[in-house]
């Protein structure tokens, strides 16, 4: 136990209130970046009935040889933004 007198840094008092701060702060840390730490939303609708066709349609290519992997990461990434431009309104917000 420290003398009484000791400086209040040195007291249990101290250490809970730096340790009641540090969990409000990893709180608000959490709070703030709450879209990063949970996962994307899932596309429904029309939406994911565009995405199911068109990433059909790449695999299909990849599968027959058409195309190579590095050609198919691509046309992922463009049929995804074609279905969100049609169907935008189905599309989850971007942050």
């Amino acid at each position: 136990m420290a003398p009484a007198d000791g400086s209040f840094l040195d007291t249990i008092w101290a250490r809970l209130l730096a340790g009641f701060v540090a969990l409000v702060f990893a709180g608000l840390l959490a709070w703030i970046n709450r879209d990063a730490l949970s996962g994307p939303e899932l596309a429904t609708g029309p939406l994911a009935d565009c995405l199911a066709e068109r990433l059909g349609d790449v695999d299909a290519m990849v599968a027959d040889g058409v195309i190579s992997d590095g050609q198919a990461a691509q046309f992922r990434i463009r049929a995804r933004q074609l279905c969100e431009q049609t169907f935008p309104s189905a599309s989850p917000p971007a942050n």
